[in-house]
C-alpha cells in the first residue's frame, strides 16, 4: 500500500508560516507608529515646559538707592573763622559709598560750578536710615568779596554717590551781608561785616 502524499500537509505548513510572518510584519509598523507618537508627545511636552520656564519672569529684590541729606548746620564764630557742625543723613534705603562733605562759599544758597569749595571732609560708607555728625573748623581769609555770602555744607559734594535725589544735598546759612555789616554785628570788625564772609582751608575735619 502506497503512503499518502505529504504535499498537502507541507503546503498547509508553508501557508501557516506565511500568514504568521504577514501578521508580524503588519504589527511592527503599528508598534513603531505608536512608539513614535509617544516620543513626539513627550518631546512636545518637554519643549512646552522649557518655553514656559524661559517665559517665566524671575522676581528679584529691588535694591533701593541712597539719598544723602545735609541738615542741622550750626556755626560758632572764632577769632579767625568758624567752628562748624552739621549732620549728614542717608534717608534712602540703599547704602551710600565713600564720599566727601564739601564746605562751600556761595553768593546764594545753591551749590553752583562757580562757587568756591573751601574744604572737604571725607565720609565713609553709610547705611540707609542712619545719620552722622560732621565737625570741622575753617579760617576766614582777609580779602573777601562784597555782597551776601552763604556757607554751604553739601553731602557728596563731588557727586560720587548715585542718589535717589541730587538736589537735597546741601544746607546753608548766611554768614555775611552788607546790611548786617553796616550795623556792626558779629559778622565783622569795625563795621566791615560784608568783608568777613568767606571760609578758607579747613583744619583736619572729623566725622562721628
Amino acid at each position: 500500500m502506497l503512503a499518502p502524499s505529504s504535499r498537502p500537509l507541507r503546503s498547509l505548513i508553508v501557508a501557516t508560516a506565511l500568514a504568521a510572518a504577514t501578521a508580524t510584519a503588519a504589527a511592527a509598523p503599528a508598534s513603531a507608529a505608536a512608539s513614535s507618537t509617544h516620543g513626539t508627545k513627550a518631546a512636545t511636552a518637554t519643549k512646552a515646559k522649557s518655553k514656559a520656564k524661559k517665559g517665566k519672569k524671575v522676581k528679584r529684590p529691588v535694591v533701593g538707592k541712597a539719598d544723602l541729606v545735609a541738615r542741622n548746620l550750626s556755626l560758632d564764630f572764632l577769632s579767625d573763622g568758624f567752628s562748624i557742625e552739621a549732620f549728614v543723613a542717608n534717608t534712602g534705603k540703599g547704602r551710600a559709598g565713600k564720599s566727601d562733605v564739601s564746605v562751600v562759599l556761595s553768593s546764594d544758597e545753591l551749590f553752583d560750578a562757580g562757587d568756591d569749595v573751601l574744604a572737604e571732609v571725607p565720609m565713609n560708607g553709610q547705611a540707609g536710615g542712619t545719620e552722622r555728625r560732621v565737625q570741622t573748623e575753617v579760617e576766614v581769609p582777609e580779602e573777601l568779596p562784597d555782597g551776601d555770602l552763604y556757607l554751604l555744607i553739601c553731602a557728596d559734594g563731588n557727586g560720587d554717590v548715585i542718589e535717589l535725589k541730587e538736589s537735597n544735598n546741601c544746607v546753608s546759612q548766611l554768614v555775611a551781608s552788607d546790611s548786617v555789616g553796616e550795623d556792626g554785628s558779629e559778622d565783622g570788625d569795625d563795621g566791615e561785616g560784608s568783608d568777613q564772609a568767606a571760609i578758607d582751608d579747613a583744619d583736619d575735619g572729623q566725622t562721628v
